[in-house]
């Protein structure tokens, strides 16, 4: 829940209410970055075993990492600069603001990591720290959104108080996106491995 910082029997509670209310799976949201609040193995364990629970977005690294090492529930990355080492660890993707800049090429990330040509996965990666990085200089989802809209696939809105991104970033983020190996690159590198 926003802004309260609830103990871990809150959260259970808040995230057991939601399951009741919803007939559709729910995938936990752990992001001590913003909530100030750290979720347990546990709990998450606990949620998955007794509600609609499904899986778990996590943010930080130390819980993605033992849930991942315990490997009883799906556990998705939250920080897009920690997607290539957790799909090496066998996670099983991310819920990622970067990656709507270039599905494709996060998947081919995803699918190269786990076929063990990690050399392969790690060059594309590598190729798309730079945007990853920038697209985090504003709060998200403000650079993002620009980025997208230089496509031409949405417009550049926000809900204040976020502000667009500044034109200096966003002309930085259209560099950068235009200089990512294309769709077809990244196919005949798939093809090619």
């Amino acid at each position: 829940p926003c802004y309260l910082q609830p103990s871990e029997a809150g959260i259970h509670w808040h995230y057991a209410t939601l399951s009741d209310a919803s007939d559709r799976p729910i995938v936990i949201y752990d992001v001590p970055g913003r909530t100030g609040v750290r979720l347990s193995a546990g709990t998450v364990e606990s949620l998955c075993e007794t509600t609609s629970c499904a899986a778990i977005k996590a943010c930080d690294a130390g819980l993605r990492g033992e849930l991942l090492a315990q490997g009883r529930i799906p556990v998705f990355c939250g920080d897009d600069t920690a997607f290539l080492a957790h799909a090496m660890a066998g996670g099983q993707g991310a819920i990622s603001a970067s990656a709507h800049a270039r599905p494709d090429l996060f998947a081919a990330i995803l699918r190269l990591a786990r076929t063990d040509a990690v050399p392969l996965a790690r060059e594309l990666f590598n190729a798309v720290l730079p945007l990853i990085h920038a697209l985090f200089q504003e709060p998200n989802p403000a650079p993002l959104k620009a980025l997208l809209a230089q496509a031409g696939r949405i417009h550049d809105e926000l809900r204040r108080p976020l502000t667009p991104a500044p034109r200096t970033l966003a002309r930085q983020l259209h560099a950068l996106a235009a200089a990512l190996p294309s769709r077809d690159q990244v196919r005949r590198m798939e093809r090619q491995r």
